[in-house]
């Protein structure tokens, strides 16, 4: 109803997509944003719900005057589709400059009401879900590290459907004991629940929605100057290098297993790659991505 001069939509799904083609009808530009791979990341009751969807991904873009994403495989998958290289901009997930390492006595008083105080920490912060984000893999794999490191504790951070049947498989596995389960936290929070972690980490399976997706939880680990143990899938090798983090073997638990015990053990190099994590993160601030969405409408 603003009958904008431009309309850009973030995610090409049908609600989001029916509201660009009609602001396209009235005369906007329409743009598109990609930043995920939905009909093959989502729960679907049906195969007709995963075809919609899978139509309005397929077809919207096309329809754009030119299409932002954040991955690598998203790029690829819409040049294959036939959208030229000059309609697509690549702009990988951001951090704002401001986000930095939060005062050590906040995170001291953090880490004591945690109960974490004298313990090897591992911090997930994201959804929790096992369809789209690999959380089963990492309780399988941290049940691993437990065997070499009995002191060691693994924070949860966020909220999702599959919360209680994740805390259910932890118990299964005996390591309910050793997870901290944190509850969803506000952003502003986010940092201060990173700097307890001698190192993150981003489970992840070899599969196309896993490509697709540009980890938010890596560039705000990467900020805080925190260690990333994830696997080589999709932009993942290229936003860690070699200085920011541990690449494994995707979907293995015990190759996960063996990332997180490395940073837990070998203080010299968690030290090495946590400063390489902070001068990685510099290519990540909005302040510089900025620029690239703004030759996307030019």
């Amino acid at each position: 109803r603003l009958r904008p001069d431009a309309i850009h939509i973030a995610k090409p799904q049908p609600i989001n997509g029916l509201a660009g083609v009609l602001a396209a009808l009235a005369g906007a530009a329409l743009y598109v944003d990609c930043d995920d791979y939905e009909a093959g990341a989502n729960r679907f009751s049906g195969a007709w719900q995963r075809q919609i969807v899978a139509q309005w991904e397929d077809r919207l873009p096309r329809m754009a005057r030119a299409v932002s994403v954040n991955t690598h495989f998203l790029y690829d998958r819409y040049r294959a589709l036939g959208i030229a290289d000059r309609q697509l901009r690549y702009i990988p997930n951001g951090d704002d400059p401001r986000y930095r390492q939060p005062a050590a006595v906040q995170v001291a008083a953090l880490r004591d009401a945690l109960g974490l105080t004298g313990r090897p920490t591992v911090v997930y912060l994201g959804a929790m879900s096992a369809v789209a984000h690999g959380v089963n893999l990492l309780l399988d794999a941290f049940a691993l590290v437990l065997r070499r490191i009995p002191t060691a504790r693994l924070l949860m951070v966020g909220d999702g459907d599959d919360r209680p049947a994740l805390m259910e498989r932890a118990a299964a596995l005996g390591i309910g004991d050793a997870v901290v389960w944190a509850g969803r936290v506000a952003a502003a929070a986010a940092p201060a629940y990173l700097a307890l972690g001698d190192c993150s980490v981003d489970p992840v399976e070899d599969t196309p929605a896993a490509a697709a997706r540009s980890p938010l939880k890596i560039v705000e680990s990467l900020a805080n100057g925190v260690p990333v143990v994830t696997g080589a899938v999709g932009d993942r090798r290229e936003m860690l290098g070699d200085e920011a983090g541990v690449i494994v073997a995707p979907g293995v638990s015990g190759a996960l297993a063996e990332g997180m015990t490395t940073l837990l053990t070998d203080t010299v190099l968690r030290a090495t790659l946590g400063h390489g994590a902070r001068a990685r993160a510099e290519a990540y601030h909005w302040d510089r991505l900025a620029r690239d969405w703004l030759t996307l409408y030019q």
